[in-house]
């Protein structure tokens, strides 16, 4: 499970940073029906936002999901620093008194990730 979690975080993080910077022979101008089909997906967590206050990450706007929804925070090297269940009547994650760096959390439901976030401690 850990690995899985490892691997969706990275597996996130590289498509973020082509969404960010897409490549030169990338062509999002066009209008092919792949573009239009992949606006269609639905992700139940578009709406979820998290706060970081305290030592706690609190969620607002969790959808309620039949499966547990994980939180994966992994650091900028990709080392997991901590798991755990998230549901709407329990939003926040302790994380504690983490060391100075860059934090990535995401929330991975049904083995895909869902949505993700970044905070600076």
């Amino acid at each position: 499970m850990k690995k899985l979690i490892i691997v969706c975080s990275m597996l996130l993080s590289t498509v973020i940073a082509n969404a960010q910077n897409p490549a030169a022979g990338d062509h999002s101008n066009n209008n092919d029906n792949a573009g239009a089909a992949m606006s269609k997906a639905v992700n139940e967590f578009e709406k979820t936002q998290m706060e970081v206050k305290d030592g706690v990450a609190t969620f607002t706007g969790l959808p309620q999901v039949k499966s547990s929804a994980y939180v994966v925070i992994t650091n900028a090297a990709g080392d997991v620093i901590k798991q755990a269940k998230i549901n709407p009547e329990k939003n926040a994650v302790k994380i504690g008194k983490l060391p100075q760096d860059l934090y990535f959390m995401t929330i991975i439901h049904n083995s895909k990730s869902r949505k993700a976030f970044t905070f600076k401690v």
